[in-house]
C-alpha cells in the first residue's frame, strides 16, 4: 500500500508543477514571474481580445452578409419555455462537471427539483421574458488549459469556462432549439457542426491537394498553397 500511495504522490505533484503557471510572456515577449503580474497578463490579453474596437465602417460586412433566420426560425428559437423542456435541459448537463462560482454541481438541481424546480423554472422564463441574465447567473470561472507541453504565453492555454448551472439551462435550451435548424442556417461548404459533415474531409482534401502540388511537374499554370495563422471568429468580440 505504500509504494501506491508514494507512486500516487508522486504524479499528483508531477501534473501540479505541470500545470502551474510560473511564467507568462505578454505580446512583446516580456515575461513575467510573480503571481500578480501573471494575472495582469492574462487579464490584459483577454480584455483586448474581448474589447469591441468600435469600429463603425461596416458597409462592407452589411454587403455580403444575408439574413438567413427565417421569421418561423426565430419564433421557436424564442418562445418561451416550457416546464418539461426546461427539466430535460436540466438533465442533460453532466452531473459531476466542476463546480461553477456559486459552488453547486448540476446534480444538486437534478436531485432536488421537486424543492427548487419551480423558483429555477421562474427564472429561466424570465431570460426569455426580459432578454437578460442578473449578473450573479451571469459569473463565470475561467481555468486555462494548456494547449502544448511548456506553454508561455497565454494563447498556447485554451480557456475553458466554468459557468453556473441556470446558465447551462438557457445555453442547453437554445442549443437544442437551434440545432434542427443547422443544415439551413450553415453553408454547404462548413464541415463541422452539422451531423453528417466530419472535419476530418478537410484534412483529406488537404493532404491531397499538397501531394498533388508536390508531385506535379507543370511549368506553367502553377499552383501553390498558402498557409495562414488565423484566430477563430468566435475567440474574440470582432
Amino acid at each position: 500500500m505504500a509504494k501506491y500511495t508514494v507512486y500516487f504522490h508522486a504524479i499528483t505533484k508531477s501534473r501540479r508543477m505541470m500545470n502551474k503557471l510560473s511564467v507568462i510572456e505578454d505580446g512583446e515577449g516580456q515575461e513575467f514571474h510573480e503571481e500578480e503580474q501573471i494575472a495582469a497578463t492574462i487579464s490584459n490579453y483577454f480584455q483586448n481580445i474581448f474589447t469591441s474596437s468600435n469600429n463603425t465602417d461596416l458597409q462592407v460586412v452589411n454587403e455580403v452578409l444575408l439574413p438567413v433566420i427565417s421569421t418561423h426560425c426565430n419564433e421557436d428559437l424564442i418562445k418561451l419555455p416550457s416546464l418539461q423542456e426546461i427539466k430535460e435541459a436540466l438533465l442533460s448537463i453532466s452531473a459531476d462537471k466542476a463546480p461553477r462560482p456559486d459552488g453547486f454541481l448540476a446534480a444538486f438541481y437534478q436531485a432536488y427539483g421537486d424543492i427548487i424546480g419551480e423558483d429555477i423554472s421562474r427564472d429561466i422564463r424570465s431570460f426569455f421574458e426580459d432578454n437578460g441574465l442578473s449578473t450573479r447567473v451571469n459569473e463565470t470561472h475561467v481555468t486555462l488549459i494548456p494547449k502544448i507541453s511548456a506553454p508561455r504565453k497565454v494563447a498556447d492555454y485554451k480557456p475553458i469556462a466554468l459557468c453556473n448551472v441556470q446558465y447551462k439551462i438557457v445555453a442547453k435550451i437554445l442549443t437544442r432549439r437551434l440545432q434542427p435548424w443547422l443544415a439551413d442556417l450553415i453553408s454547404s461548404h462548413q464541415s463541422a457542426f452539422v451531423p453528417g459533415r466530419p472535419i476530418v474531409d478537410n484534412m483529406l482534401i488537404t493532404h491531397e491537394i499538397l501531394q498533388f502540388l508536390r508531385i506535379s511537374g507543370a511549368k506553367k499554370h502553377c499552383s501553390m498553397a498558402i498557409k495562414t495563422d488565423m484566430s477563430k471568429a468566435y475567440d474574440r468580440i470582432e
